[in-house]
C-alpha cells in the first residue's frame, strides 16, 4: 500500500520508475526505492520540487545493466515531463559511507552517471533519510544511523563557506544591466532559502525544508530582512510578483547581499559557538 504522506503522483511515477526497473533488472536486484528531500519532509511542491530518490540493490550495477536502467529513466521521463527525478543506486551497505577518491556510483540527474560519487549523498543526505526517508516501493529496510552532530555539522558549514559563499561573490560581481527579473527571483529563492537550511541545522542540529527554512528566518531574523524572506516562500510556492521593488533590480539585490551576509555570519558564528561548546563538555567544565 502506497504511503499515504507522499503527494499522488510522487506515488504514481515511483510506481513507474519501481515497475519499470523490475522489469529490466534481474529478480532480486532491486530492493527498494526511497524518497528523501522536501518531498519526505512534507514540502513537495509540484513544478519546483525535485524527487529525490534512493534506489537500493543487492549488489552494484553490471555495465550492461546501467544501459537498461538509463533507458528506464528516459521512459519514466517521458510519461511524466514535470516531475524531476533525481537519485542513486546503491547497496545497503553503502548507505553513510563518505565520498572516496576514485568510487563511483549510478546516479541519475537528469541523465545517468557512473562516473561520480553522487552530489547528494553526503551528510545531509544520510541524516533524512534515517529520520524521515519514507520507502515508497519495495522493502523497507533497517537504516543505520551513522551521521554524529558534529559529522553533520562540519559538512554544513563547509557547505556554507565554499558553495553558498562562492554565490555572494558572484552576486556581488553580478553585472547589474544583466540582471533580468526572472534570474534575480530565482536567485533570492535559491539563495536565501538554501543557507536559511544551513543556518537551521547548524543552530537546531536538524534539517528542515526550504519553505520551513523561510519560516525559521521569519522567526529568527530581524525584522528588516522579513520582505525578502518572505518573498523566497513566495517565490518556492510558484507565485509571481513577489519581490519587494521588483522594478528596482539593483536595490534588490544589495539588500540580497546584505541578506546573504549576514546569514554567512551568523552561520560561521553559530558553528565557532558549537564547537566551544562541544570542547567544554569533553573537558567536562
Amino acid at each position: 500500500m502506497a504511503d499515504q504522506r507522499l503527494p499522488a503522483k510522487v506515488i504514481a511515477v515511483i510506481d513507474d520508475l519501481y515497475a519499470s526497473l523490475q522489469q529490466q533488472l534481474p529478480p532480486g536486484t532491486l530492493r527498494s526505492i526511497y524518497i528523501y528531500g522536501s518531498t519526505a519532509l512534507g514540502a513537495y511542491v509540484e513544478g519546483t520540487s525535485d524527487i529525490d530518490f534512493v534506489a537500493f540493490l543487492t549488489r552494484s550495477l553490471r555495465s550492461e545493466e546501467i544501459a537498461k536502467v538509463e533507458q528506464v529513466h528516459r521512459n519514466v521521463d517521458s510519461r511524466w515531463l514535470k516531475l524531476d527525478l533525481m537519485g542513486a543506486y546503491i547497496r545497503l551497505e553503502d548507505f553513510g559511507k563518505p565520498a572516496q577518491a576514485g568510487e563511483t556510483v549510478t546516479y541519475f540527474a537528469r541523465a545517468l552517471h557512473t562516473n561520480l560519487r553522487g552530489a547528494d549523498l553526503n551528510p545531509i543526505t544520510w541524516r533524512v533519510m534515517r529520520e524521515a526517508g519514507i520507502c515508497a516501493a519495495g522493502e523497507p529496510l533497517e537504516l543505520p544511523d551513522c551521521v554524529s552532530d558534529e559529522e553533520l555539522l562540519q559538512y554544513v558549514i563547509g557547505n556554507m563557506n565554499t558553495y553558498w559563499q562562492g554565490w555572494i561573490q558572484k552576486l556581488a560581481e553580478w553585472p547589474a544591466e544583466a540582471v533580468e527579473t526572472n534570474a534575480l527571483e530565482e536567485a533570492v529563492e535559491w539563495c536565501v532559502l538554501g543557507m536559511l537550511r544551513q543556518l537551521y541545522t547548524i543552530r537546531e542540529r536538524n534539517i528542515t525544508s526550504k519553505p520551513g527554512a523561510g519560516e525559521y528566518g521569519l522567526e529568527r531574523l530581524p525584522a528588516q530582512w522579513h520582505g525578502l524572506i518572505q518573498a523566497a516562500i513566495q517565490i518556492k510556492l510558484g507565485e509571481s510578483g513577489a519581490l519587494p521593488n521588483s522594478s528596482d533590480s539593483t536595490d534588490v539585490r544589495r539588500k540580497l547581499l546584505g541578506l546573504l551576509r549576514h546569514i554567512h555570519k551568523a552561520a560561521n558564528a553559530d558553528y565557532q559557538a558549537f564547537l566551544l561548546y562541544r570542547q567544554r563538555m569533553s573537558d567536562g567544565s
